[in-house]
């Protein structure tokens, strides 16, 4: 008797276990793509909500015509960002990565950039003025007055 309890036990078992594995043989995982597009909405969510979100991932963040003045920003990745038009007064962008990101038509007076990467940004028609740029990389942004920049400083212009 203990014999046949046994295989039925170990059969019972085997087949538990080939259901199992044939409820998963579908795609029930979410792609890589799909969780950074919900973090992302998640991580816009709350910079909108609290106009803050040092640290956050907000790479590819479309954010034209938002205010975002006095927005907390510090470290975050905003790389290829769209703020076109945004409205980014007194914001802390320190330490922030902001290459590639469209910042044209962006009012930024007073905005801390410091130690941020602008590089390749597009900075055509900003208002920057007041703003804080000591220790950012602007090689390659496009300066307000539609000029590529040649260095790091933008050929001193972001200190003028």
């Amino acid at each position: 008797m203990l014999k046949h309890q046994f295989v039925i036990y170990g059969l019972t078992t085997l087949f538990g276990s080939l259901l199992l594995l044939g409820c998963n043989s579908g795609d029930t995982t979410s792609s890589s793509s799909d969780d950074e597009e919900t973090q992302l909405e998640i991580n816009v969510a709350h910079l909108l909500d609290t106009n803050e979100c040092e640290r956050c991932n907000l790479r590819d963040a479309e954010l034209a015509n938002e205010i975002l003045d006095f927005a907390e920003l510090s470290n975050a990745n905003l790389s290829n960002a769209n703020l076109q038009r945004a409205d980014l007064s007194q914001a802390d962008f320190y330490d922030a990565d902001l290459s590639n990101a469209n910042l044209s038509n962006t009012k930024m007076k007073e905005a801390n950039f410091g130690k941020a990467d602008l590089t390749g940004a597009d900075l055509s028609d900003a208002t920057v003025t007041g703003a804080y740029f000591f220790g950012a990389d602007l090689m390659d942004a496009i300066w307000t007055d539609g000029s590529t920049c040649g260095s790091k400083t933008c050929d001193g212009k972001a200190y003028d």
